[in-house]
């Protein structure tokens, strides 16, 4: 799930000029000096399982996982010698793009969303992640996406939904007034008797 909305936060990105590549992650390679955008999942994090959010009758939810995510934004102002200001402007534009990104493509899957934590990553976090040498700033946005938990067979259907039986919709039009010399149009319609 977590993969798809990453491709489509791409997509959505793309289509108003972002100029990072946005990649589903984790990140093979964090030492490289390439501005990115990378999304996972936070196989580190806890969940939350919480009660359902919805009365749903097919399929009938039973709870809801909150999937902890991260996006990690690796930013840079592409000019040689850029000062630290200059990067985190342009960090602060690409994470005010993946906000909106993020709420339109999640919110369009009709899942909620919420931020557990964000904020610049210090030097102590950059060397305890491994991140070295990268010519700008490194921002973490931690959220975490709602997954219904429904009662559906392996290949996610519902169970099946009948017609039901012996319904008569009556349409009663009452008060009509005709006009001089105008012949009253009938004025019982059924549908579906049986």
């Amino acid at each position: 799930m977590i993969y798809e909305i990453t491709r489509e936060i791409e997509t959505e990105l793309r289509a108003k000029g972002y100029p990072y590549r946005v990649v589903y992650g984790p990140d093979g390679d964090p030492g490289r000096n390439e501005a990115r955008v990378v999304i996972d999942r936070d196989l580190g994090a806890n969940e939350d399982i919480a009660p359902p959010m919805s009365k749903r009758v097919n399929p009938k939810q039973f709870g809801v996982r909150w999937l902890p995510c991260r996006a990690t934004i690796y930013a840079r102002e592409p000019r040689a010698g850029a000062l630290m200001h200059e990067h985190t402007r342009q960090c602060d534009r690409a994470v005010d793009k993946l906000t909106i990104a993020m709420h339109k493509v999640i919110i369009k899957r009709d899942c909620l969303y919420r931020v557990t934590a964000a904020g610049y990553l210090t030097l102590a976090a950059l060397d305890a992640e491994a991140i070295e040498h990268f010519p700008g700033v490194v921002y973490r946005l931690a959220f975490a996406v709602s997954r219904g938990v429904s009662d559906t067979t392996w290949a996610e259907a519902a169970a099946d939904e009948g017609a039901p039986a012996n319904v008569a919709t009556v349409v009663a039009a009452t008060e009509y007034v005709a006009t001089a010399g105008e012949v009253s149009p009938a004025a019982k319609v059924e549908h579906g008797s049986p």
